[in-house]
């Protein structure tokens, strides 16, 4: 019995882990292995509206990079071939940076791994604040007002 409550424990882990928090000024790195047909996932709360720089890295067999695809919540993408540093070495590197991503909610980062061989992933997600637009009806309501405000002033003269 108290074997099962182990496995149980042990089996609850990655589900309790919680996830990172960003906010203004904040950074967050973060790395996986990933293993032939494996995923790695990140998650992340959204504290406020965010724009998101990310620089995205993989080590490992070119064959196996190149069948890595993610997703950041815009879509599952690949790596293109410009992405790749290929100086005829193992590992190979690859390497992709995402500049003001617009982030209004929680999201994750989710590798999934394609290849033979294992690769590493790794990244650093750097937050901003976002810019929140004011809403025309904002400008509409003072325009208004303003000319209320000029109408009673013409009829008290």
């Amino acid at each position: 019995m108290r074997n099962i409550a182990l496995a149980a424990a042990i089996a609850a882990i990655p589900v309790g882990a919680s996830a990172a928090t960003l906010t203004d000024g904040s950074q967050d790195s973060f790395s996986a292995v990933i293993q032939p047909g494996g995923t790695a996932s990140f998650e992340y709360k959204v504290a406020e509206p965010l724009l998101i720089d990310a620089s995205l890295a993989l080590t490992g067999d070119l064959d196996d990079l190149q069948k890595v695809t993610f997703d950041y919540g815009e879509g599952v993408q690949s790596f293109s071939a410009d992405d790749f540093a290929v100086d005829g070495r193992d590992p190979e590197v690859a390497y992709l940076q995402i500049n003001d991503w617009y982030a209004k909610r929680d999201f994750s980062i989710m590798f999934f791994g394609g290849g033979d061989d294992a690769v590493s992933v790794g990244g650093t997600l750097t937050a901003t604040a976002a810019a929140v637009p004011l809403p025309a009806s904002a400008f509409l309501l003072a325009g208004g007002l303003a000319g209320f405000g000029l109408l009673r002033r013409r009829q008290a003269a």
